[in-house]
Formats: structure tokens, sequence, C-alpha cells
């Protein structure tokens, strides 16, 4: 009679195969994912220029634009997409890019005027303080519960888009230094291919974290909403919004190469 022990190594083996076959093939599948999107991107960026590519991003933006204004909150808008290529070449910070979602362009221009005028005056104006004083100005209205969730959670949206936008700009950078150490000033693509190829896991790694920070920040505005019976459409315009220019930006990023 056969030992049953030795029955058992060929199952177990099969079952540590199949195993490993299935980590691969959910690697593989999520990996064809994420690429799936790049070369949607890449085509895209082959046959369509950049010009179109760029009025597609404003038509996204739009409607976004158009679903803020029912709040009428302090951020009242999305950036644009000169802003965003301000952000990225590292002329912008955060700060400064995020500040200007805030009010117009016009109340900023005043307001740093006016900050000029006041830094040619010392403390000898007096009378002209209580003066100024009808310029101010008026006070805002306090916002309802639904303004303040959705005025602290598109900030904080639009301060991640600033940052990672940021980040990708030091990444371009940085491959951009990698290849220029490896080889000068001769433009080889293979040479480009191997560089993106070599820091890939830090560009899926750092759009994996995006992403997860993004949607933490969309469900935690949704779930607020809903705690107070408010309509979540700005969650869903958001999501959708955050989604469609990620790829336009991409194939926009790639057809400035072409």
């Amino acid at each position: 009679m056969a030992d049953p022990k030795k029955k058992k190594k060929p199952h177990t083996a099969l079952k540590i195969f199949l195993g490993l076959l299935l980590v691969i093939i959910v690697g593989l599948a999520a990996l064809a994912f994420w690429q799936r999107d790049n070369i949607s991107a890449f085509i895209k960026a082959q046959n369509t220029s950049s010009e179109d590519i760029a009025s597609e991003i404003a038509d996204s933006k739009a409607v976004v634009q158009k679903e803020i204004e029912k709040y009428n909150i302090p951020i009242q808008r999305d950036f644009t997409l000169e802003e965003e290529e301000a952000i990225r070449k590292g002329t912008m910070t955060v700060e400064e890019a995020v500040s200007r979602l805030m009010s117009p362009a016009e109340a900023q221009d005043a307001a740093e005027a006016e900050a000029q005028n006041d830094g040619g005056s010392d403390g000898n104006n007096g009378g002209t303080d209580a003066a100024a004083a009808p310029d101010e100005a008026p006070a805002q209205p306090e916002l309802t519960p639904e303004q303040q969730i959705v005025a602290k959670y598109l900030t904080e949206m639009y301060s991640l888009k600033a940052y990672y936008i940021g980040q990708l700009g030091v990444v371009e950078n940085d491959l951009k230094a990698q290849y220029k150490a490896a080889n000068g000033n001769i433009k080889n693509s293979a040479a480009i291919a191997k560089v993106v190829q070599s820091n890939m896991g830090r560009i899926i790694n750092m759009e994996t974290e995006c992403d997860g920070k993004v949607y933490a920040v969309l469900d935690n505005m949704r779930n607020e909403l809903l705690a107070i019976g408010a309509d979540t459409s700005i969650v869903d315009v958001a999501e959708d919004s955050y989604i469609n220019e990620k790829s336009l930006r991409k194939s926009y990023y790639l057809s400035l190469y072409n």
C-alpha cells in the first residue's frame, strides 16, 4: 500500500503553485489596468494636439466651476492650466496657488496694491485709518454647515492637487538629470525609456498615494454631507473631474514632447 504522506506532496506542491500563479495573475492584472490608462493617454497624445487636449481640460474644469458656483463659498474655482504649469515648473508654491482660488484676480491685485501702499506709510496716519475703514470689504456672511463642508474639502482636494502636480515636476526634473548624467545631451529613445522604466515604481507609488488621499477627501465630504441630509452632487462632479483630468493631463504632458 502506498504511503499516504507521499500522496499529499503533489497536492501540496500544486496548491503552492496555484497560489503563486494567482498572485502573479492579480499583480499583472493590476499592472495592466494601470498601463491601460497610460496607454490610452499615450495614444491620445499621439493623435491630439496639446491645444485640443488643453481645451478638453478647460471643459472639464468648467463643469466643476458650474457646480462650485452653486455654493457661494470662499473657494471659487479650480486652477487654470497655466497655474498648474506654474506649479509643475516650481514657479508657484502650493500656498500661492490655493490662495488664488479664494478670490478673483482683481481682488487679489487690489489687496497687493493696498499692501504696497501701506508699506510706504509708517505710523503717522492716525486720521487716515478711520477714513479708510468705509473702503474695507464687508464682512462675509457666516457659512451654512453645507457650505462649510464643501469649502473645507474642496480646499483640501485642491491643495493635494497642487502638491502632487508640484511633485510631478520634481520627478520630471530628476529624470532629466538622471538621463543627462548618463547620456549627456544626446537624445535616444531607448535611453529615455530605460530611465523612465527604472523610476516606474516611484511614479506608480506617487500616483497611488495621490489617489488614496483624494478619495479619502471625497469620501469624507460625501459622508459629512449625507450626515446633514445635504445633496452630494458636488462629490460626484469632483470625482469625475479628478479621473478625467488626470488622464487628460497625462496626454497633455506627453503631447508636449511629441
